[in-house]
């Protein structure tokens, strides 16, 4: 795989490893042994994780290089000790569950990552295939100028229109509020923008794919003196 970790040989590899080792021979029964199990578990989960990591962000680097320190800390302090010690020290168990966080966070980043990196391997499978397979859009502006696209599908009818538009619009920022104000009110006109001519959109049906739709603040809610002609200047 392209830009994928080398896992053999790697530091983080080698660290769990000798972990691996040391956990794996000891002789440990019931409530102990399920503990130490489950950190065998976790090891053995990063170490596939990492067998599909993409190639990695400064921050996991950084969390590997902490965590390879971490765990060579903790090896050289379980190796030699008994049982009873491993688990009668404080020391040890906040080192094993302080490790178990680490673990937790560089799973996570790793997944974040092999997420990010498959939705660019969808996008550039998408960019190649010819326009005629590509499915119908419907070009939006709202009366910031924003502009988006929407799938056909998710215009077929105005109510459906304006519920996928909401989607967009966060909660918080100003902006976002006053469009959202302005679609609850009903404060709006939609038109339909080709070349040079603008057209009121009366009729849903001229809704089609290509369709480049404008969205203008009526002049009853934009009484705002920098906002000319239903837009709102930022």
């Amino acid at each position: 795989m392209a830009g994928a970790i080398p896992v053999a040989g790697t530091p983080l590899k080698a660290s769990i490893d000798a972990l691996l080792v040391v956990l794996n021979g000891l002789s440990i029964k019931r409530k102990n042994k399920q503990r130490v199990d489950n950190v065998i578990q976790r090891l053995y989960c990063l170490e596939a994780d990492i067998s599909a990591m993409p190639a990695v962000s400064a921050v996991v680097q950084h969390r590997n290089e902490e965590l390879v320190r971490k765990l060579n800390a903790i090896t050289e302090q379980v190796k030699g000790m008994n049982v009873r010690s491993i688990f009668g020290s404080a020391d040890v168990q906040g080192a094993i569950l302080d490790y178990m966080r680490d673990i937790d966070a560089l799973e996570n980043d790793y997944k974040l990552l092999a997420s990010m990196r498959s939705e660019k391997i969808v996008e550039e499978i998408a960019s190649q295939i010819p326009n005629v397979v590509q499915q119908a859009m419907i070009f939006f502006k709202d009366p910031t100028g924003r502009e988006y696209k929407l799938l056909v599908e998710q215009c077929r009818s105005p109510q459906r229109f304006i519920r996928v538009l909401l989607c967009y619009f966060g909660e918080t920022d100003r902006r976002d509020k006053i469009l959202r104000s302005i679609i609850d009110q009903g404060s709006y006109d939609l038109y339909t923008e080709t070349g040079h001519d603008v057209i009121q959109l009366n009729k849903w049906s001229m809704a089609r794919s290509g369709t480049r739709i404008v969205m203008s603040a009526c002049r009853e809610w934009n009484g705002d003196a920098d906002a000319k002609e239903g837009w709102i200047d930022w």
